[in-house]
């Protein structure tokens, strides 16, 4: 565990590509200068559109994977979750890869990060148009932020593990700016629940206005579980794992998750990462696969990253000046 700007950072977004129908797959690739322990690194994606939501273009909802990961790069493989297929624009994938090390080549970020609001989703099996499929929000920041390209990173959240069904959701970022962004989301879920989203907001900049801030990350391996079944309601299909700090927050941090198939035989199917329970010392990983099926298939990791606040910090989860 560093102070945020004490590690090694790169954040980006890779060339725009249109997505594709239901289940078709894509591969990005992102680039950033090399990082000195590759067995460290951890990457996190988001898709992003740089185009304002349309309801009644909603284009695709993939859901991402890193395949591969070296020094220097990555490819990530993201699988379009929508029914609509791709009616709406291009997309990128946002990215943010860190080490916990000093930095070498790298600048440091200015960050903002929070929680949006809790919205109830419905499987997109029941009978709605897409405007009740997808949910839309629009956070804003608390002051603007500084530095080059917003880059936004989402992880679905149930943060106090409060929700009577957390659904698996596939969020996707709009129009990212310096006073905030607008994103939506689409159940791949089957079964009605509600789901809110852990976002990090960040821009390179020479000289960082957080230096209270501290980051942990780490990876979960080789997480087996099986894949979801045709019928409502079904929640035996969770993999769920506590995941521990390095050492405690001051409040209960900003935690985002990404699966990986690095080191694995095969990518598994597309498989939605929500994070709960998010105390000051630990989370809780719930994972879910969004095919449908039966039997166990192929294992899973996942990288997370999670930020927040240095003893005397005092802003509380997410609060950023």
């Amino acid at each position: 565990m560093l102070h945020l700007n004490s590690s090694t950072i790169a954040i980006g977004q890779t060339p725009p590509q249109d997505m594709g129908g239901l289940w078709d797959t894509r591969q990005f690739q992102g680039t950033f200068p090399p990082f000195p322990n590759l067995s460290k690194v951890r990457v996190i994606v988001t898709p992003n559109f740089n185009t304002a939501w349309d309801p009644s273009k909603p284009g695709a909802a993939p859901v991402c994977i890193i395949t591969e990961l070296s020094a220097a790069n990555f490819t990530a493989q993201a699988t379009n979750t929508s029914e609509q297929g791709t009616s709406g624009p291009t997309l990128s994938l946002n990215w943010l890869a860190i080490e916990e090390v000093a930095p070498t080549a790298t600048l440091p970020i200015n960050v903002r990060m929070g929680l949006t609001i809790p919205q109830f989703y419905v499987p997109q099996h029941f009978p709605q148009s897409n405007e009740g499929w997808w949910q839309q929000t629009s956070p804003s920041f608390a002051s603007p932020l500084r530095g080059e390209q917003t880059t936004v990173l989402l992880t679905p959240t149930d943060p106090f593990g409060s929700f009577k069904h957390s659904a698996a959701i596939a969020g996707t970022v709009h129009k990212p700016g310096s006073s905030g962004f607008q994103m939506a989301g689409i159940s791949t879920d089957s079964a009605t629940g509600a789901c809110a989203f852990n976002y990090v907001a960040a821009a390179a900049i020479a000289g960082s206005d957080q230096p209270t801030l501290i980051v942990d990350t780490g990876e979960v391996t080789s997480a087996e579980f099986p894949p979801p079944d045709n019928g409502p309601g079904n929640n035996l299909r969770w993999f769920s794992l506590g995941i521990p700090f390095t050492r405690r927050f001051d409040a209960p941090p900003i935690v985002l998750v990404t699966a990986s198939s690095v080191g694995l035989p095969s990518p598994p199917p597309p498989v939605v990462a929500l994070v709960s329970h998010v105390t000051d010392d630990y989370f809780i990983l719930n994972t879910r696969y969004t095919h449908t099926g039966s039997g166990f298939i192929q294992p899973a990791n996942f990288f997370w990253v999670a930020i927040g606040c240095n003893a005397g910090c005092g802003q509380g989860p997410g609060k950023v000046p």
